[in-house]
């Protein structure tokens, strides 16, 4: 029942707290930042302007952002999206730079769900969920003109073919520097996870390099999970990966795992240039769960070297499912685990509960992420954890139309100012993009 919902949202996507840690209190000020909508999606004629975000931003040396709908658009497979800010105090203008499946069958791919990233020369990269000459999904680049006003879309490999091996449905694009906020150099290797596909038809991790000529890409499954007895490994991975030089690479599985509740993983690379996996957590090796499960958010990683990140299910309190609501976590390199926070602590989850996003974190360590539900009326919230855990919005969509249900990680930009999407709710009930300075 559990994983079957799991796989649902991997699809579209799919008081006192009670601490491992004492000393640490709730802080459930609501909506303590300042908020405001830069976009209402649907804003235009059949909703041409995308509808429902499920990714997240990204954001260029300028400031502009860019983005993706997985719906809707000019021939309904969504959009890529930039907001740049006019100028003008509080405008943003909102420009759909692609939209998919513009031909019979979508070749281009369709349905985008995860975070685009910009390199030096202002490219971005990105994966289609669906769709392509292979039907598992592709991985693009779009390129502008000297004065961004036209756009260059090419496919830069589909996913599902090379037989049965190749990946698919792909949970998007990273690289070595990623978390610092450093843009791509357009060079390097690309990596990412796929949620299906693999030698064993459960997924994979995969690596996309080019050519000696800088002209071509090719991908290669460095990994397919599943790959032990009793799927010991993991499956089904829903997030991208945290990329650590040119010979780490970790990340999380939803399901699989001695206890079936999805793993903390790591893959390393030897001299030979063969990776090789080490489980470094199972989750709901504690009773009833209480250290978390089904992990969907991507890791980041501390200066000390330990994983931070989030659980949709699980904890010690439970949700309206019967199940537990999500955790905040720390595995350490040694592959122990502290739990951090419980969501849903506060009466009514006010606190919020079941992140699927996962973390950011600042210069100082702080941690930032949301929720897909709870909150003041259930539609989640934006939170940060700096030793103590505070809400800085929760979603009222019934009140003020601020939108609702964060399916991604949030942004930051040099000015401590945070940036979002909502797959939901907004004016238009499309979903909205947001900012928010704590």
């Amino acid at each position: 029942m559990r994983i079957a919902a799991l796989r649902i949202v991997c699809t579209f996507v799919l008081a006192v707290a009670l601490w491992a840690l004492t000393g640490i209190v709730l802080d459930n000020s609501a909506s303590a930042g300042a908020y405001r909508v830069l976009h209402n999606f649907c804003s235009k004629p059949n909703c041409k302007d995308g509808a429902n975000p499920s990714s997240g931003l990204a954001i260029d040396g300028a400031g502009n952002l860019y983005g993706t709908t997985y719906d809707s658009g000019a021939h309904s497979g969504g959009v890529v999206f930039e907001l740049s800010p006019t100028g003008e105090k509080n405008k943003w203008q909102y420009t759909v730079l692609y939209a998919f499946c513009r031909k019979s069958g979508c070749p281009d791919g369709a349905s985008p769900d995860a975070a685009l990233i910009v390199d030096t020369v202002g490219n971005l990269y990105g994966t289609t969920h669906a769709f392509g000459k292979e039907r598992g999904g592709t991985a693009f680049e779009l390129s502008p003109n000297i004065d961004h006003t036209s756009w260059d879309y090419r496919v830069l490999h589909f996913f599902g073919g090379n037989g049965t091996n190749d990946g698919f449905t792909p949970n998007g694009l990273t690289y070595a520097g990623a978390q610092t906020g450093a843009l791509y150099d357009g060079v390097s290797p690309l990596y990412g996870t796929t949620f299906a596909g693999g030698t064993e038809g459960f997924g994979s991790v995969f690596e996309m390099k080019l050519n000696d000529k800088k002209t071509r890409w090719t991908e290669a499954v460095i990994y397919s999970f599943c790959s032990l007895p009793n799927c010991v490994d993991g499956y089904s991975p829903a997030s991208n990966l945290f990329v650590q030089g040119s010979t780490g690479l970790f990340g999380t599985t939803t399901v699989g795992g001695t206890e079936y509740n999805g793993v903390v993983f790591k893959l390393s690379r030897d001299k030979n240039n063969l990776w090789s996996q080490t489980i470094l957590y199972n989750f709901c090796a504690l009773a009833d769960c209480a250290d978390g499960s089904y992990p969907i958010g991507t890791l980041v990683m501390d200066p000390a070297g330990n994983l931070l990140g989030t659980t949709t299910y699980g904890g010690s309190t439970p949700c309206d499912t019967g199940e537990g609501c999500g955790v905040l976590f720390k595995v350490s390199s040694a592959g122990v685990e502290t739990v951090f926070y419980d969501f849903c602590s506060a009466q009514n989850c006010t606190d919020g509960e079941q992140p699927m996003a996962g973390l950011i974190t600042d210069a100082s360590g702080n941690l930032y992420g949301t929720t897909t539900y709870g909150g003041a009326v259930g539609a989640g919230t934006v939170f940060e954890f700096s030793g103590t855990y505070s809400v800085l919005h929760s979603f009222e969509t019934g009140c003020c139309k601020d939108g609702g249900y964060p399916y991604a990680p949030l942004i930051m930009d040099g000015s401590g100012n945070l940036f979002g999407t909502g797959r939901y709710a907004g004016k238009n009930d499309g979903g909205i993009v947001f900012q928010l300075k704590p």
